[in-house]
């Protein structure tokens, strides 16, 4: 797995090890040659913010790979309920892909299985 982790440089190292130990829960899941990408943003860190005001952060995960873009995002008021709703999300995407390409694959063997072996059906 290529994983790209962007954040803002005012993320704390702990939000930072919190992300990558949830990208490493997908990394089973994840296609070859992938790069993930994950933003977090919390308006709470902006100049000129109100550190009282609760604001929600929004944490979005871009999974790229070679046959098409997964997105997953995800806002709740604290920042690590919403690195792993957004895990949550891009995992059982994952999983249905997975799930389809299977079957996909499950049906193709199952046709050369019957063209190889015409007279056993």
């Amino acid at each position: 797995m290529k994983s790209q982790v962007f954040e803002d440089k005012n993320t704390p190292p702990e939000i930072r090890a919190y992300i990558y130990q949830q990208l490493t829960d997908l990394e089973g899941l994840l296609p070859q040659g992938s790069a993930v990408s994950i933003t977090v943003e919390d308006k709470s860190l902006l100049p000129g913010q109100i550190k009282e005001t609760v604001s929600p952060k929004k944490v979005i995960i871009y999974l790229e790979t070679s046959v098409g873009n997964l997105l997953a995002e995800a806002k709740h008021k604290d920042v690590f309920k919403a690195v792993k709703k957004a895990k949550e999300n891009l995992k059982a995407q994952l999983s249905t892909l997975q799930l389809a390409l299977t079957r996909q694959d499950e049906r193709a063997n199952q046709i050369e299985n019957i063209i190889r072996h015409p007279y056993l059906h």
